[in-house]
């Protein structure tokens, strides 16, 4: 089309006969997401409390809009206008219904679902009738004969094949920079390596080379290498892996939790959570699956932030049956610790397996703080460091003394953060 149609049912408006024809090529609105909006009020009655996407395939003419989280009639929100249709209600064509809890279920003795009531309606068979029609008029005589029309939607369905490529390729792209832990962008668009890997694969692929070479023939000059456009990329990617790894997880009859925080670049406290199960070929498994901003660091907001991670995956907290972190008394405290505070919101016990890694850092760590002469040693191979990098001089000629011996290591800072590894430190001296 020669502008931008949505097909989100929520911004639907008056078309025209060519937006009429894209729209049905497309088919009805069905977007599927990881997870969908929860309707709190509902879900306290224990009342369907959401959108199911298997309603997709009992009613094939139903939409859903993201930007509303309502569903629509696809067939009564293009043809609703007409004979028949006079008591069409807006909920079906531009408001959007979302009562959930009565959309299949009984509204009362001897009612149906609105959606069962809905479709058995005469205005819906109405809208149904004049969407049939307008669906088969590539068998009219008119259409047969209008050859320009013919030429416009042949042109039309090459452009949309063309466009699917397009984004197969700049998909792929951010793909592989994913892959290999590149940034898309730089401080600029053009200097990034999104842009400049796609201008790469442009001089090997004629498609994509048109298309660069075409952004201003298009409307609004739409390039899809904009910054908003490979975040998006992203969140689909992520979307994808995370959907794949909750369908393993959830095939998987049990599964534990591991949680652990630490400070970003920005100075925020991160909380990172991984699922660990087995699966059906009996093989462990371990899949992060979230990491957000940590506001409470007692044992009571970290479990109430871990909970509310796993209710957002649809996880099912009966499955789960132990807890792994390490041995921060927020974490690991047998009465106020996450392990304690997430074994009383269950109302059960789970089986808590400490960080052994990080237990055995703690023991190395305190023991070593508590001799003066392992003090002393790495405030020695500190000041070790300090001395040669503190001068390019002297770095310069430590470093024409290493390049002769190809086992040499250049000293190395001892570790200020948490989990303070000195192995590095002591095996370059």
């Amino acid at each position: 089309t020669e502008t931008f149609v949505s097909r989100d049912p929520s911004l639907t408006k008056v078309y025209n006969d060519q937006e009429l024809r894209y729209l049905v090529s497309q088919g009805p609105y069905q977007p599927i997401l990881l997870q969908y909006p929860i309707n709190q009020a509902f879900r306290l009655i224990h009342d369907t409390c959401h959108f199911n996407p298997i309603w997709y395939k009992e009613f094939p003419l139903i939409e859903y809009s993201i930007i509303t989280d309502s569903i629509y009639c696809f067939c009564c929100r293009l043809f609703g206008s007409g004979p028949g249709t006079e008591r069409l209600k807006n909920g079906w064509t531009s408001s959007g219904m979302k009562t959930w809890n009565k959309m299949k279920a009984s509204q009362g003795a001897g009612k149906r679902g609105k959606i069962y009531v809905h479709i058995e309606s005469e205005v819906h068979k109405s809208s149904l009738q004049r969407y049939l029609i307008f669906k088969e008029r590539k068998n009219n005589v008119d259409y047969m004969l209008n050859k320009n029309l013919q030429q416009q939607e042949q042109q039309q369905i090459e452009q949309q094949k063309s466009n699917q490529q397009i984004i197969e390729m700049l998909i792929d792209c951010v793909r592989y920079l994913a892959r290999q832990g590149l940034a898309c962008r730089g401080q600029e668009d053009q200097d990034g390596n999104f842009y400049q890997l796609v201008h790469l694969l442009s001089r090997h692929n004629s498609v994509l080379e048109d298309w660069i070479k075409n952004i201003n023939n298009r409307p609004y000059k739409i390039t899809y290498m904009s910054k908003d456009s490979q975040n998006e990329f992203i969140q689909l990617l992520g979307d994808c892996v995370q959907h794949k790894n909750l369908c393993e997880i959830k095939e998987a009859s049990y599964y534990s939790i591991m949680a652990d925080s630490s400070i970003d670049s920005n100075r925020q406290d991160m909380l990172s959570i991984f699922i660990r199960f087995v699966n059906k070929n009996g093989e462990p498994e371990e899949r992060f699956v979230s990491i957000k901003p940590l506001h409470l660091k007692t044992g009571d907001g970290i479990a109430n932030h871990i909970l509310e991670v796993l209710n957002e995956l649809d996880l099912d907290l009966d499955k789960l049956i132990a807890q792994s972190y390490d041995c921060a008394n927020n974490m690991s405290g047998e009465f106020n610790g996450v392990r304690a505070k997430i074994n009383e919101k269950l109302r059960r016990d789970t089986k808590y397996i400490p960080c052994s890694s990080h237990r055995s850092n703690t023991v190395v760590k305190h023991a070593s703080e508590a001799s003066l002469d392992i003090f002393s040693f790495f405030g020695v191979l500190q000041s070790i460091y300090v001395f040669f990098t503190s001068s390019t001089k002297r770095l310069a000629v430590l470093d024409e003394k290493i390049s002769s011996n190809l086992f040499a290591l250049t000293p190395k800072p001892i570790s200020i953060i948490r989990w303070n590894a000195k192995y590095q430190s002591i095996r370059a001296v």
